[in-house]
């Protein structure tokens, strides 16, 4: 069951039917592609909390009003959800229009205001007790897994009345509007960096006359690279004896590193400093290491060997990943290769115009490695806060507001 087996005085059992006036999806059919057209979006669009529609579908006008009369189109307040595939891991409300249509991937569920808050319903929604009753009871597809949505309008859960809900709301979105609002800092602080690399370097290409001192070369002569060997499976354990283990992109929370295991074997191990990023499935997050880790097969390590490069290297090997994944022959990149990085052909510029670059850079850097650990903390206070919150345990008028702190 998912209602509480203690009910709070004042809270009451619902289901989603009861509270939501639409339980669906989106289209089930994929129009055919039109470059300049208007957005289509699926699971593989979502962030934590909002689409990114930069490397959406994109489908004809026509086609696009013909989904819009089926009911396609998101409406401010509804509650989108990962349906598809990576099921429940996106969760978010729609806070202004969408000029989108949804493929079926995507749950559309549309509140009754006078019932329930959205903001709320989607705090229920992703409390990790209430997620794990979700997985294990409303899934099907034995490939891709799937909810089936004429089960999942049926789920039962408890809500306060609406000023509680409204509290409720209030106090978790504090959280996440702080997390939005640094994310969005340390976009612009990783933008300032690369228009920077940009100007000091992208204007010399290949076959250019470079400036004394500057050459063709490997980006590999900048670093030591380490790929990950993934430690025998009789040393993995949670009771934290060993060495934190990465694996790949599911031992990241967000932007930064979150192993969920430890090897007492050992395999491969990065230095602190280090940049560290996914090479299997998932490719890229890169980050740098603010301890050792073990190296799974799914994560590799760069090394500077001039520390004062970090900065330089981190960026060019985003611009790398991204040339490789955009110029892939196939629409899936399944893994990079040693030689994917350490041949990848560019100019290095002289030692001094690198040192320069470092010294310009690192503010921007060290504010965005600030503003990444405060969003770790303010996303562990809500993560402990939240189902403590959602089952009533703790009640609104007993929280200091930390969000703002």
């Amino acid at each position: 069951m998912g209602v509480e087996n203690n009910i709070p005085v004042g809270w009451s059992e619902t289901s989603l039917d009861e509270i939501c006036s639409k339980v669906t999806d989106g289209s089930h059919q994929s129009p055919k592609s039109l470059k300049g057209g208007l957005p289509m979006l699926s699971v593989k669009d979502m962030g934590d909390l909002g689409f990114d529609i930069k490397n959406s579908k994109k489908i004809s006008r026509s086609d696009f009003n013909n989904l819009v009369r089926q009911g396609c189109k998101p409406e401010i307040n509804d509650v989108l959800i990962a349906k598809d595939g990576s099921v429940l891991k996106h969760i978010f409300a729609v806070k202004k229009e969408i000029n989108a249509v949804l493929l079926s991937s995507i749950a559309i569920v549309r509140p009754i205001p006078q019932k329930i808050v959205p903001e709320f319903l989607v705090y229920t929604l992703v409390n990790p007790r209430f997620k794990k009753y979700i997985l294990n009871n409303f899934l099907s597809g034995s490939g891709v897994p799937r909810i089936v949505l004429k089960d999942f309008k049926k789920i039962e859960f408890i809500i306060p009345p609406l000023p509680e809900q409204k509290a409720i709301a209030k106090v978790l979105t504090a959280f996440d509007d702080k997390i939005e609002l640094l994310q969005a800092q340390n976009k612009t602080l990783e933008t300032m960096a690369q228009t920077i690399f940009k100007e000091w370097f992208g204007k010399y290409q290949i076959g250019d006359d470079l400036p004394e001192g500057w050459r063709v070369g490997e980006f590999g002569e900048l670093f030591d690279l380490t790929m990950g060997l993934s430690p025998k499976g009789d040393s993995y354990n949670h009771d934290m004896i060993g060495v934190p283990l990465l694996n790949g992109a599911g031992d990241y929370s967000g932007e930064k590193l979150d192993p969920k295991r430890y090897t007492s074997k050992p395999t491969r191990i990065n230095k602190v400093g280090d940049l560290v990023f996914c090479i299997r499935g998932t490719i890229g997050k890169i980050v740098f290491a603010n301890k050792e880790y073990c190296l799974g097969r799914g994560v590799a390590a760069l090394s500077p060997i001039v520390s004062n490069d970090k900065y330089f290297n981190y960026i060019k090997l985003n611009r790398i990943i991204n040339e490789l994944t955009r110029n892939a022959t196939g629409s899936v990149i399944l893994g990079l290769s040693k030689d994917d990085i350490s041949k990848a052909e560019l100019i290095l510029p002289a030692r001094e115009r690198l040192d320069e670059f470092s010294e310009v850079v690192r503010p921007l850097f060290n504010k965005l490695e600030i503003n990444q650990n405060q969003i770790q903390s303010l996303t562990n206070t809500r993560d402990t806060l939240l189902p403590k919150l959602m089952s009533g345990q703790v009640r609104v008028k007993n929280i200091k507001h930390t969000a703002d702190a």
